[in-house]
């Protein structure tokens, strides 16, 4: 799983003037509703998972 800002890797790294070295943040396009909705995804599929695995051990 990935969350990513609107910006791709080839945008942020061909952008002029990009330095890696620099201390520059490139995440300042991640939302907090981005990061909310992937933790609440993440959650979900282990929700599911866990229940998957429960449901088989009391077979």
């Amino acid at each position: 799983m990935a969350v990513r800002g609107t910006q791709s890797f080839e945008e942020i790294i061909g952008a002029p003037g990009y330095d890696h070295l620099s201390d520059q943040c490139h995440m300042t396009s991640l939302s907090v509703e981005r990061v909310e909705a992937a933790v609440s995804d993440l959650l979900g599929k282990v929700a599911v998972a866990t229940t998957n695995l429960r449901a088989q051990a009391g077979q």
